[in-house]
């Protein structure tokens, strides 16, 4: 409830199915959540970092809105980060409209990549350029894909990428490919 994508979600569900379901999905996926924590508590933490900050919350919430509500659940997942990455594109699109600042983001950017989503977080990457001014890389293994599909649910994983081009699609110097 306190990620902001999810009360996003929540009112949403609560909009269109009434507050008891969407009090209901929240329990529920709570529940799951833990399940999966305790199933996966041995993951490194660089790992751990990911799946129990993003992978699994979205996971588990999924689980309980394709039980509860199958044909909307990755559509509603999907709004919810649209919302979400688009208030942080404006945000950064603010920032990097000062001079000088469209340099200092990519080079934040091309940081936290290498600390957060290195090969200790389970990510692994082929590097075409990586200078101050820019950096190329295809993502050739990713934990987002890895515990979806071992979480049953591999079209969670396009959603994750998704929220990425929401958040910072559209940036000086940053493109999806």
């Amino acid at each position: 409830k306190k990620h902001p994508g999810y009360r996003l979600l929540l009112k949403e569900i609560s909009a269109r199915y009434g507050k008891d379901t969407a009090d209901k999905i929240c329990a529920d996926a709570l529940r799951g959540l833990d399940a999966l924590q305790r199933e996966y508590s041995a993951l490194p933490e660089k790992v751990k970092y990911h799946t129990d900050k993003n992978i699994f919350p979205r996971i588990a919430i999924y689980r309980v809105m394709q039980r509860e509500m199958p044909g909307d659940a990755l559509a509603l997942l999907d709004s919810a980060s649209r919302k979400v990455g688009g208030r942080l594109n404006r945000l950064f699109r603010f920032i990097t409209a000062f001079p000088g600042m469209p340099g200092v983001f990519v080079r934040t950017f091309a940081s936290m990549e290498k600390k957060l989503f290195g090969e200790p977080a389970g990510f692994s990457r082929i590097y075409h350029v990586d200078t101050p001014r820019e950096i190329r890389f295809d993502i050739t293994h990713c934990p987002y894909c890895e515990y979806c599909e071992k979480c049953g649910c591999p079209e969670l994983a396009a959603t994750f990428c998704r929220s990425d081009i929401y958040c910072y699609g559209g940036m000086p110097h940053i493109a999806f490919d």
